[in-house]
């Protein structure tokens, strides 16, 4: 609990302390009555309550002292060079123009920044611990490049820059060393380049959707190979995709959602993809797979 006003005292009724709230910084914070009996010879007396609240006070800001050095001792207070990633794709993506950049490039934590969130955040004001751990800013009109510094959210599980047609450059090969990185998103977006072979190297990237972008070349077949988790979800819908659907990637049997419509993939579905229990989505429309798919996967 953390209190930032005093409250100043005048008489009200018989027998009542009464607590008018004053105002600091703008913000009202207590409002307080105290029973005359607990004053003495039965007249209003406000010192005790006085005494009180600057008790309530000095140990709340004692509170705050010590908890910031605390964080500031924890292994996991977030480097600054994650906050300047953030700084890097707000110069870089036109966050001038975002339709909500709420805190950023403030002075308040990068953690309460719009679209940002840290792994085991603790904030108190001017100060805060965790990593980053997602950055969501799909349907945000990013408008630009997305900068190799991004490399240095060493802990992000989650980045999401989906759904903004301003979005060009190709995918950075930096991305590579985030190594806890378990959804990519950049779909609906004029990013280009092609699919990295080096993504295999992200053990536990489980979700990767380029649906609508520009990424071109073949599926790597490394996407899927035993040394790594599996893939749950794979889009890239209306994209210039080529070649076939790495025969791995079923054989795990670990695919939620696969998205080719539209596309040049070929080659032929191996049988253990047309039983489809394990789908939730499936659209395969306008491709060159070959052989008939199962009634159960029709959408």
């Amino acid at each position: 609990i953390f209190l930032d006003g005093l409250a100043a005292s005048t008489l009200d009724e018989p027998g009542l302390c009464a607590q008018q709230p004053l105002r600091r910084r703008g913000t009202r914070y207590l409002r307080l009555r105290l029973p005359a009996q607990l004053t003495t010879h039965g007249h209003p007396n406000c010192l005790y309550t006085r005494i009180r609240m600057l008790s309530v006070l000095a140990l709340s800001t004692i509170a705050q002292l010590t908890l910031r050095e605390k964080l500031a001792q924890q292994p996991h207070t977030m480097p600054p060079a994650e906050c300047d990633a953030l700084r890097k794709l707000y110069n870089a993506a036109g966050g001038a123009s975002w339709k909500r950049n709420d805190k950023w490039m403030s002075r308040e934590p990068c953690c309460s920044w719009f679209g940002v969130e840290c792994l085991s955040a603790e904030c108190i004001p001017g100060f805060c611990a965790g990593h980053v751990r997602e950055v969501r800013l799909a349907g945000n009109s990013l408008r630009g490049t997305m900068p190799i510094e991004l490399s240095q959210l060493s802990m992000i599980e989650e980045l999401d820059l989906a759904n903004s047609d301003g979005l060009s450059g190709t995918m950075p090969i930096h991305l590579v060393h985030l190594t806890k990185l378990r959804v990519l998103s950049l779909g609906h977006s004029r990013m280009s380049g092609t699919i990295m072979p080096a993504l295999s190297g992200l053990d536990v990237l489980n979700e990767l959707r380029l649906e609508e972008s520009a990424i071109s070349g073949t599926i790597p077949p490394e996407l899927c190979a035993d040394a790594r988790d599996a893939v749950h979800v794979f889009g890239v819908d209306r994209s210039p995709i080529s070649g076939t659907m790495p025969l791995s990637c079923f054989r795990k049997l670990q695919l939620h959602e696969l998205g080719l419509s539209h596309t040049d993939i070929s080659g032929t579905l191996p049988p253990q993809a047309l039983t489809c229990t394990m789908f939730t989505r499936f659209s395969l429309m306008h491709c060159r797979l070959r052989r008939p798919i199962h009634p159960l996967c029709h959408t």
